[in-house]
């Protein structure tokens, strides 16, 4: 059997990043001996030296150059899209064993190259022991993602309602009909938003993010609520409700 100088680098990068790891922030991090796109796990302790059941998969390159990018395959990047667990690629430097780290976002944040993508990295993002409340945090990576899509989506149908039909006065019953649509919709995208932030009290810290656009939203979700209940003491008070049921295939 030869261990190739391919298999030397690769390994020394993966066990140099796991002893990074369990050094410097105390983490439990395993190698893992099947390659599906996946190296290796880390195991979030928290400050009692507990395991939290929380966890983040990695993705570890090794490198003799001092390049800053590597290129990954398409298929692996979907791949990590689809699992909850957010993933993180390292890139190892091994001669000056300096080890840099990235949290992978959407598909669509990164540069097409044929079938892989080009994956850059800062030289600011070099792996640290201060990192640690990051990875703490990066667990809900996902989770913060989810939110930041609901609340833009929530703003783009605010905006663009309130800005050109509900400050204008131009609307009939019919238009009022998408507003209450939309109402109904935003407030069931913003119950799953409530429920996770309950689960997560550290996720409530996005709504300062968007303190400004979530003001416009909670604007237009009170006017419509205002027109709705107008219509609807002269329609009937059922008259939207069907919009619940009819309208909307809900999760």
């Amino acid at each position: 059997m030869k261990y190739t100088r391919a298999n030397i680098i690769g390994d020394a990068g993966e066990h140099l990043v796991a002893a990074k790891i369990i050094k410097l922030f105390g983490f439990a991090c395993r190698l893992i001996s099947i390659d599906l796109g996946i190296d290796a796990e880390i195991e979030i302790i928290n400050n009692e030296e507990k395991s939290t059941g929380e966890f983040l998969k990695c993705q570890i390159k090794t490198t003799l150059k001092e390049d800053y990018h590597v290129y990954i395959q398409e298929k692996h990047l979907i791949y990590w899209n689809s699992v909850n667990i957010p993933v993180i690629v390292f890139l190892v430097h091994l001669k000056s064993e300096k080890i840099f780290w990235h949290c992978i976002k959407d598909l669509s944040q990164y540069e097409k190259s044929g079938s892989s993508i080009k994956l850059l990295f800062e030289k600011s993002s070099r792996f640290k022991k201060n990192n640690k409340q990051q990875f703490v945090e990066l667990v809900h990576f996902k989770s913060f993602e989810e939110i930041r899509r609901i609340y833009e989506d929530a703003y783009e149908i605010a905006y663009q309602d309130k800005t050109e039909l509900l400050d204008t006065g131009e609307y009939d019953l019919t238009t009022v009909e998408f507003f209450v649509a939309n109402l109904v919709k935003i407030e069931y995208e913003f119950s799953k938003v409530k429920k996770m932030q309950l689960r997560n009290k550290s996720l409530e810290k996005i709504d300062i993010e968007f303190r400004d656009k979530l003001k416009l939203i909670f604007d237009y979700i009170n006017k419509v609520k205002e027109i709705k209940e107008i219509v609807e003491s002269e329609e009937g008070p059922d008259y939207y409700n069907y919009l619940k049921s009819e309208n909307f295939t809900w999760e």
